[in-house]
């Protein structure tokens, strides 16, 4: 069940309905949390790391009063998925079929990446909102277009 809320908080992001996704994300985490994948397996790890990423993206989109939840949400992806890497990389050291765990590191790989540009986004509007507060009028619009270049 988790993962049709999973493929639903896509989907709903992708509309642009980011507080929806956002709801859905957290539905998708209770029941992945409550479900036997949450006993660290890769595609449990995999599943966990994936909807932490999204609700990163939808808790980001929503607004600037999220950044912290967002931010955590990037931390737990990262760390979820840096261990599925690792459980992947231990399975295929020992003959596990290959093409089936390729296409899963594949796309580890692409929600770990996916999760450290979210988390960058955090980083680089909290430093350029550190900078407007010291910045000239003249470097205040070049501030204000990198912040809004970052926006949906």
């Amino acid at each position: 069940m988790a993962v049709l809320y999973r493929y639903r908080c896509e989907a709903l992001y992708e509309l642009g309905l980011y507080e929806l996704a956002a709801k859905d994300a957290r539905k998708a985490l209770k029941l992945e949390q409550s479900s036997t994948s949450s006993d660290h397996t890769n595609n449990g790890l995999a599943l966990r790391g994936k909807i932490l990423s999204l609700l990163g993206y939808s808790l980001l989109r929503i607004g600037s009063n999220n950044l912290e939840s967002a931010k955590k949400a990037f931390e737990d992806s990262i760390e979820f998925t840096k261990d599925a890497i690792d459980n992947a990389k231990m399975l295929s050291s020992t003959g596990q079929p290959s093409t089936s765990l390729d296409d899963a590191k594949k796309m580890l790989k692409t929600t770990l990446e996916e999760s450290k540009t979210g988390l960058n986004e955090i980083v680089t509007y909290e430093t350029l909102k550190e900078e407007l507060k010291d910045s000239s009028r003249k470097s205040y619009i070049m501030d204000l277009d990198s912040i809004l270049d970052m926006t949906p």
